[in-house]
């Protein structure tokens, strides 16, 4: 996989506050959230990279200090509580990590954050991908399937037959999208922000993965 490199002239970060806003600068300046097309289905996900100087272990504990231990695995609408210390919860271990963002809402288009750590000679690899959760891109593939195969019909019927009614059935794939699209961007970035200023890279501008 290749690897690009943004330039950019070398920042200096002071304290956790500057760090958050050169954060979410370089996500707004490079935030090509990636809608795949997948059979009829638009699913949106981003993967990135991080190359840093913490080790396995060191990641570790900034996640557990962050995230609230608990399974992330269940398809959940709602995450509960969200007064405690804690706005991540998810499965931790010196290898991958998987969490979701703690909500007082229901969104079942709430993005799950897996991480891949490997080792390296000076720190650590961490490869991050979020995506919906895979029950919900397997029911959205289906819904998709059905809403296209409707618009294909409604549009056919305009064509040939002027028959107006077809145009009703472009809303639904359009829906569709547009109904994940919210569900997700906005978690997306909360989530992308909060792994970027937790695992610092060893010196901006961050290392990014080719998009998929």
């Amino acid at each position: 996989m290749n690897t690009v490199i943004e330039r950019c002239k070398p920042r200096k970060l002071v304290g956790d506050r500057d760090r958050g806003q050169l954060v979410t600068r370089d996500i707004r300046r490079d935030n090509r959230l990636t809608v795949a097309l997948r059979g009829s289905v638009i699913v949106p996900y981003r993967r990135f990279v991080i190359e840093t100087l913490k080790s396995p272990p060191e990641i570790l504990d900034a996640l557990e200090s962050q995230v609230e231990q608990g399974s992330s695995a269940m398809l959940s609408t709602s995450t509960g509580r969200t007064d405690s210390a804690h706005t991540f919860v998810g499965e931790l271990s010196v290898d991958r990590f998987k969490i979701r963002r703690k909500i007082g809402y229901r969104n079942s288009f709430l993005p799950m954050i897996n991480g891949v750590v490997t080792p390296m000679d000076d720190g650590a690899r961490v490869v991050v991908t979020i995506m919906p959760h895979v029950f919900v891109v397997l029911f959205m593939c289906v819904w998709m399937s059905i809403a296209t195969f409707a618009a294909v019909a409604g549009l056919t019927a305009l064509i040939l037959h002027g028959d107006l009614v077809g145009l009703a059935t472009l809303i639904l794939p359009a829906f569709g999208t547009l109904l994940m699209l919210i569900g997700f961007v906005p978690e997306a970035k909360k989530g992308e922000i909060f792994i970027r200023a937790l695992i610092p890279p060893k010196q901006p501008p961050y290392l990014v993965g080719p998009y998929r």
